[in-house]
């Protein structure tokens, strides 16, 4: 499917009176803040088929591309054919249900936790969630694990410590409001690549 047909089923079905807006094919709901919630597609130009995302994506990490990592298909995982207007136009508006605080207090407690065998990229995340969260202690904990990133030969491991190291520096000489004002700068470096304004209050 098309992104061009992507945005206007989705434009049919979420209203911007609700405060639905849309760039580059992501609907998303205003204000953004440190997670993006809304939906998107997954399918290429070529493909008959569309996948629909619900999309939670953490922007408080500076990636060029959106991080799907928390981000799920629809439907159970469902392969709609473009022309299924009706099971795709229901898929959206599953995908962009209202979250209880309850959910986003789960999503909020998954993200900052840490496993292990979750990825290198883990720690990082987790470091930076509980910051948000106040949690510095915890915080702590992991901007201690990412030094070791520094000694890694993968250039991408190296930049996370490097990341980490500015964020340990940041609280050591400014507290939580610097560290916290970095975050903010790379979550609209984040929202930036995708044109998705981002509305944080420090």
């Amino acid at each position: 499917m098309k992104r061009a047909e992507w945005t206007k089923l989705g434009r049919s079905v979420l209203s911007s009176a609700d405060g639905w807006s849309v760039s580059k094919g992501i609907f998303f709901q205003e204000p953004v803040s440190w997670v993006l919630f809304g939906t998107d597609s997954d399918s290429s130009a070529w493909d008959q088929g569309v996948y629909v995302l619900k999309l939670r994506v953490p922007l408080f990490v500076p990636f060029d591309a959106l991080d799907l990592t928390w981000s799920t298909r629809m439907a159970g995982g469902i392969r709609f054919d473009r022309e299924d207007v009706q099971g795709i136009s229901a898929a959206i508006r599953e995908a962009t249900l209202p979250q209880s605080q309850d959910d986003a207090l789960n999503f909020w407690a998954y993200v900052s936790s840490y496993n292990p065998a979750g990825g290198e990229d883990q720690p990082e995340l987790a470091a930076y969630a509980r910051i948000l969260l106040g949690d510095l202690d915890g915080a702590g904990t992991m901007l201690r694990a990412l030094r070791s990133y520094l000694d890694s030969t993968q250039d991408w491991v190296v930049e996370m410590g490097v990341r980490g190291a500015k964020i340990e520096h940041l609280l050591e000489v400014g507290g939580i409001d610097a560290a916290t004002a970095q975050l903010a700068e790379w979550a609209r470096y984040t929202a930036g690549n995708y044109g998705i304004p981002v509305n944080i209050r420090l």
